[in-house]
Formats: C-alpha cells, structure tokens, sequence
C-alpha cells in the first residue's frame, strides 16, 4: 500500500531495537506530557507577539501545492518524492528572533536552516509521520498559533500512543524518542475528544505552525 506523502517509514533507530521498545512501560499517563524526549511549553509567546507574528506570516505568499496552505523558506521539502529543494526564499527577519530564542533556551546549538509554516483549517491535519531522518536533525521545534490541536502520537513499534493538547502560542519540542521512536500526526477533523480532560476540542477558523530545524547537509 502507498503511504501518505506526509507519512514516513518506521525509523531505523526503531527497527534496530524493537525488543527494547516493547519492554518500555509507559508512565502513568499525564495531561500536558509527551512521550519522553519531548519539551511543551504553553505561553511560549505573548498575545502580542503572537498576534504580530500572524500578521507578519500573511504578508508573505502561501503555497497551495498541499491540502493546506503552506510556507517554506531555506529549503524546500518535497513531499512528492521526499527530497529537499533549493527553490524558497531565505529564512526570513521576522522569524529570526525566534530561531535566536530557541538557541538561546537550548533546543538548538545553531539557529535553524529550514522552517516550514503549516496552515490548518478544520477537516485539515496531517498523516503520522516522523521528520526525515536523513534531511533533519536531532530536534524539530513547533510553535502554535491562533487555534489549538490535539497532536497524537503512535509508537513506531508497540500499540503505545499519547495525546498532547497544544493551545495557541505554546512550543514543542521533540527530541531523542519522542523525536525518532514516535510518530506524531494532526488528526483532520472540525472536533476531537481531549481524553486527558474527557471534553471536546472544537477547532477554530485556522490554526498556525511554524516548525523549525536543522539540515544535516546543505548540498541542495
């Protein structure tokens, strides 16, 4: 069967150590807490400054070559063929004091070279997947904006899976397993079941993710 564009196949790191994977218990299960290796920041930004950073996202060109509207600056990722490209625009100013904060609370040794800014309306979301491994590096950083989603995650190898509520202007952050050993997806949907709080989470007009990372070469 052809997977998803959006979908990966299951990480190396996954397949080299499935025996290890499958003797991992979960910790009893938290609100607000990804799988391990991964960083949730709620307020991450201020409403100001979230509402800035909108404005300064809808003055610049959208792609629709996707379900949803997009923005990719410093290398393009073919979804088609899971290459990258060189045909984006530079990583832009407006983004560049968040790349700076990231560096500087740790996430990142060097600022970001790829960024990627998603648009999702409801009925939209995105197919599980995990980052390539081959064009990205060991973190990928999201940060929310304007409408909260559920992101789901689902163990590479075992049934294991985990959802994180993530609210306008909060940040994730994945690395080691919840970076290689976990898929995560966006469900398309108007309206999803928050299990953690047992309510419903019904999605606003747009929801706004800007992801960042590292490319592990830039022979593009």
């Amino acid at each position: 069967m052809k997977r998803a564009p959006d979908q990966q196949k299951v990480p190396k790191t996954a397949k080299r150590r499935p025996d290890r994977f499958r003797k991992i218990t979960d910790p009893e299960y938290e609100a607000d807490k990804g799988p391990a290796g991964s960083i949730h920041k709620p307020d991450w930004l201020s409403a100001e400054e979230a509402s800035a950073l909108l404005d300064a996202i809808d003055a610049q060109p959208w792609s629709t070559a996707l379900k949803r509207r997009v923005q990719q600056y410093g290398r393009r990722y073919d979804y088609s063929d899971r290459t990258l490209k060189s045909d984006v625009p530079p990583l832009p100013d407006f983004l560049r004091p968040l790349m700076e904060r990231l560096v500087k609370e740790g996430h990142f040794k060097r600022l970001p070279e790829q960024i990627i800014v998603n648009e999702y309306t409801p009925g939209q979301g995105i197919a599980k997947h995990v980052d390539h491994e081959q064009h990205f590096g060991k973190t990928v950083a999201s940060l929310s904006l304007a409408g909260p989603a559920i992101m789901h995650f689902h163990h590479c190898v075992s049934s294991r899976s985990k959802d994180l509520l993530l609210e306008p202007r909060s940040l994730i952050v994945l690395k080691g397993p919840a970076r290689y050993e976990w898929y995560h997806s966006i469900t398309p949907c108007s309206e999803e079941h928050d299990r953690p709080r047992n309510r419903m989470i019904k999605r606003a007009p747009r929801r706004v993710s800007i992801t960042f990372r590292l490319l592990l070469s830039k022979k593009v």
